[in-house]
């Protein structure tokens, strides 16, 4: 409130917003005199995901200050679920595997008090007694979001990572079996049905990429464009950050050595402010709003990648 105000105006006219920013002043005045503001500059960012949406950016979900610890784990020498935290997908590429077995490294970050609600899931199923479909439906729940899968038939077994929500349900969970070839149509279809790729790996015996895709009741309207690419370990952040200038947020990525490893861009229709991205250390609070959307260790070094 201004005491003694008796009128109050926008000196420059209303502009589109862009990722260029928008400037505008306030002038007040009253009887006796008036005063304009400093000239304020209003950027416009990247979209964020909707509260309860968990199948993007996941790290976003939280909207207080996150100073909470976490910790880190290999699935394969142990399998977890953490209460009330948020973290990574499965660390990928050729250095999980080791002597015959596989470790898929992860991270967690604690919610911050008192916020509470999301829980994380890290589990292996091995494929010799149990086909990964049927596994795969077996966790799939509306309060559930599978955000990333590995299969490893080296190691007969599969990596599985995912959110549950205590409070937020309403996901809508679909397998999809397809060529390699027809990644982006399948992508593209399931963008215009108001669904997300979560998650992508391949399945080498039936020559198949598997993606997961989620719709949500949450939201029924909106429409997504979709952007997929296959990438080698080297070219990896280079399409990841291709992708991210265009506006698409990195909604699945996954693979190996040998097919390349599968990244799938979406962004809400029309949207082409670019997203933030950057490469990193280990995951830790102060990324936040940056979400890890891809994680690669190879011999030749660890390729961690967040945006926003």
């Amino acid at each position: 409130m201004i005491t003694g105000a008796t009128s109050a105006s926008y000196t420059s006219p209303a502009v589109a917003l862009s990722d260029n920013g928008s400037t505008f002043q306030v002038t007040v005045t009253n009887i006796s005199s008036s005063a304009t503001s400093d000239v304020a500059i209003l950027t416009a960012g990247p979209r964020a995901p909707m509260l309860g949406d968990l199948r993007y950016l996941l790290w976003q979900q939280v909207t207080i200050p996150w100073n909470s610890g976490g910790e880190t784990g290999n699935l394969g020498a142990t399998e977890e679920s953490i209460t009330n935290a948020l973290g990574t997908p499965l660390q990928l590429g050729s250095s999980l595997v080791a002597n015959g077995g596989c470790e898929w490294h992860f991270s967690v970050l604690f919610l911050p008090p008192p916020m509470t609600g999301l829980d994380m899931s890290y589990q292996q199923d091995f494929t010799q007694s149990e086909s990964y479909v049927s596994y795969l439906q077996s966790v799939a729940a509306t309060n559930v979001v599978i955000n990333s899968i590995d299969l490893e038939p080296a190691c007969g077994s599969m990596g599985v990572s995912w959110v549950k929500s205590s409070n937020v349900g309403g996901f809508d969970y679909r397998l999809e079996a397809v060529p390699p070839a027809q990644i982006q149509a399948a992508a593209a279809a399931d963008g215009a049905q108001g669904r997300i790729i979560t998650a992508a790996t391949f399945d080498d015996a039936a020559g198949n990429a598997i993606l997961i895709s989620y719709g949500w009741q949450g939201d029924v309207s909106t429409i997504y464009e979709a952007k997929s690419v296959i990438a080698m370990p080297p070219d990896v952040a280079n399409q990841a950050t291709q992708l991210a200038s265009e506006g698409y947020f990195i909604s699945a990525f996954g693979g190996n050595d040998t097919d390349g490893y599968v990244l799938v861009g979406m962004r809400v229709k029309g949207d082409a402010l670019p997203r933030p991205i950057s490469g990193s250390g280990a995951a830790s609070s102060e990324n936040v709003p940056f979400t890890v959307v891809a994680w690669l260790a190879e011999t030749a070094g660890v390729t961690t990648l967040y945006e926003q």
